[in-house]
């Protein structure tokens, strides 16, 4: 159907009509109304604009804008004070009561005049409670407790906020000690609150497991159960349960406890509280350490005394059994000594009498032993005479035939050499120039000098020939002619 057969109608006059049946049925109607913050901004009018989204397993399948006005953002802050940033926020569930307006212009748009704190407040608690059932499903809740925490704790990591108060008050009490005692911690500086937190306090943990500390220390300055909501997530939580060292809290919760808190090694109030643990655990362990000293020291004392006592009764019971025995050991000296005298003078007059009575016998039979020897003696030197002349004249009849073998050899061996020596005195005479020329053989010379192949011959050279009976000389007019040089091999090649 053609549109000039129809009624038409403009934009505006549609989107008033919707505005007339809108406002029919909402107007001066406020509604509760459960929404998901996406967006938020603000003008300099004080104007706040906001994106509303519902959505289910992670698909959105609602949106619409909304406003509050500055009045109303005015009424809301006084009644919601410090809590308004933490409960308005990307990302935050609400339940707010709102009535509907919607403008040709800018279209359907909720405008938010009330927020309900204890929506948010039971929002909390139960996301609250789903972490921590999930933190003893995994067995988490105690594992951190199960680190190693020294005695003394001296070398700790702190993630805090650098400037805050809790930290000011955590280092300013950690100076104030009664005793020997000091400590030094490195801050790993994080945000402690608003969208960066967590992700800097999870870097933080991550780095600080690098390094060898002796604990980590989480501080806060306290702050409304929505600013410390975020030591309620999952992941902080997690990571704490899991680090490498042994985790002490302090975040500043006066009635109420944190998930941070629950999984860490040991949870203090306050980051003053932290410290004075820190302190009284270094004091605890130094009295311990003080009354074993005492202790040794006195038991010691009890036991120097009665080793003196001892020991001085010793003394009198040594120098009383010493004199005994010495005296019991010089009556013993003496005896023994009369004893041995006695014995030594009987034993050396046997000795004397043995002695020469062994001096006679060696006497005769060294006389008899004299004789014999001299005996052998003669009768092996004629022996041995007989015996080298026997090989004396043997050596001398092989000494005459190898001499006349050697004389024989020599004259073989001169007769051979002279054979050799008149053979090779006819080379010099076969290889003379002129026994040469005599047999047709002739010297070609460029210059008195003997032509080769290597000699390079022009035109105008003057070359002369000999020969065994005349001398021929020509010059050479054309040496384009090529000269063939015939290399004749001698009878030694030839053989080879």
């Amino acid at each position: 159907m053609l549109a000039t057969q129809t009624k038409t109608y403009s934009l505006s006059v549609v989107l008033k009509r919707v505005k007339q049946i809108i406002q029919t049925q909402t107007q001066n109607k406020y509604f509760w109304v459960k929404v998901q913050v996406s967006k938020i901004s603000s003008d300099r009018r004080g104007h706040y604009y906001l994106e509303l989204i519902e959505s289910q397993n992670g698909t959105v399948i609602a949106k619409a804008d909304a406003t509050i006005w500055a009045q109303q953002w005015a009424t809301i802050q006084t009644k919601l004070g410090n809590n308004l940033p933490q409960i308005i926020k990307n990302g935050s569930e609400i339940l707010c009561f709102a009535t509907i307006e919607y403008s040709e212009i800018y279209g359907l748009r909720l405008h938010i005049v009330d927020v309900d704190l204890s929506f948010s407040l039971g929002e909390i608690e139960k996301r609250k409670q789903e972490n921590l059932l999930y933190l003893q499903k995994n067995n988490l809740i105690n594992r951190n407790k199960q680190k190693h925490l020294p005695l003394v704790i001296q070398n700790i990591a702190v993630i805090a906020s650098p400037n805050s108060a809790g930290f000011a008050d955590f280092t300013k009490h950690l100076k104030e000690v009664d005793f020997n005692f000091s400590c030094q911690f490195t801050l790993f500086p994080c945000a402690v609150q608003g969208e960066h937190a967590i992700a800097e306090m999870l870097q933080a943990i991550q780095n600080i497991q690098l390094y060898a500390f002796d604990a980590l220390v989480i501080i806060r300055g306290g702050g409304s159960k929505f600013d410390l909501e975020l030591f309620n997530d999952l992941e902080l939580a997690k990571a704490i349960a899991n680090a490498s060292l042994p985790v002490i809290t302090g975040i500043g919760h006066e009635t109420d406890s944190s998930l941070a808190d629950l999984v860490a090694h040991q949870a203090q109030k306050t980051p003053t509280a932290v410290a004075s643990f820190i302190i009284d655990r270094a004091k605890n362990y130094w009295l311990h350490i003080k009354n074993i000293q005492q202790t040794i020291s006195k038991q010691a004392q009890q036991i120097l005394q009665a080793k003196k006592y001892n020991t001085q009764w010793q003394e009198e019971q040594i120098k009383n059994k010493t004199q005994q025995i010495v005296a019991n050991k010089q009556q013993q000296l003496h005896s023994l000594s009369n004893k041995i005298s006695f014995i030594s003078q009987h034993f050396l007059a046997n000795k004397k009498l043995e002695i020469n009575a062994q001096n006679n016998k060696l006497h005769f039979l060294s006389k008899q032993v004299l004789i014999n020897k001299q005996f052998k003696v003669k009768e092996n030197a004629t022996y041995i005479q007989a015996f080298a002349n026997q090989h004396l004249k043997k050596a001398t009849n092989e000494l005459h035939i190898f001499t006349q073998m050697m004389q024989q050899y020599a004259l073989q061996s001169l007769q051979t050499q002279k054979q050799r020596l008149e053979k090779v005195m006819h080379i010099p005479e076969a290889y003379n120039p002129e026994n040469a020329l005599k047999i047709g053989y002739a010297m070609v010379r460029k210059n008195g000098a003997l032509l080769t192949k290597d000699t390079e011959i022009i035109n105008g050279d003057v070359l002369t020939v000999e020969m065994a009976n005349k001398f021929i000389t020509f010059s050479i007019t054309d040496t384009n002619q090529q000269i063939i040089w015939k290399d004749i091999p001698t009878k030694v090649q030839q053989k080879n």
